[in-house]
């Protein structure tokens, strides 16, 4: 019995038809199946831990620890030294988007919001929020106007930690 993988090609002897001649085949989507396969991706985040390779377990767990509030989080290694956090609660998203905590080891997690055909080695970091201090800033100068305007000088202002926003007269 002839085995189909010890038959020798001859280019000759293959008929084509003219649509399989196309090297890229078009693959049709509708926007409704589109839409259907990236809602399970709706509250994910793209993370990565700069300046260190950190395992997986590791981060898995800070990720528990920090972000899993009300629901259940997902941590899938994207490649690349990139991560997928997946959220079921929409709360838990939102805090771990804009609360933090985005230190692991003292390194700093870059947080992206996921969007469709997100490639790990197409992206470059190009803005990171960062928490800024500001050591032995005059006691009239500590008041949320003078540290939206100092925030704004440095880049976009988020945000005023709870703390501090607490200190103020």
């Amino acid at each position: 019995m002839e085995n189909p993988e010890d038959a020798v090609y001859h280019e000759k002897e293959v008929v084509r038809d003219e649509s399989e001649l196309d090297p890229c085949p078009k693959i049709y989507v509708t926007q409704e199946e589109f839409e259907e396969w990236c809602a399970p991706w709706k509250n994910s985040l793209v993370i990565q831990v700069l300046g260190k390779r950190v395992a997986f377990r590791m981060l898995d767990n800070k990720v528990q620890r920090e972000w899993a509030r009300t629901g259940v989080v997902r941590l899938i290694d994207m490649s690349e030294d990139h991560y997928l956090v997946q959220f079921t609660s929409e709360e838990d998203y939102k805090h771990a988007l804009f609360e933090g905590s985005w230190l692991i080891e003292d390194h700093y997690i870059v947080v992206q919001i996921w969007k469709p055909f997100f490639m790990v080695t197409a992206k470059q970091t190009r803005k990171i929020a960062t928490w800024i201090r500001l050591p032995k800033l005059p006691i009239e100068l500590f008041n949320d106007r003078f540290l939206w305007r100092v925030g704004n000088k440095l880049g976009t202002m988020l945000k005023i930690d709870k703390l501090t926003l607490g200190s103020f007269p």
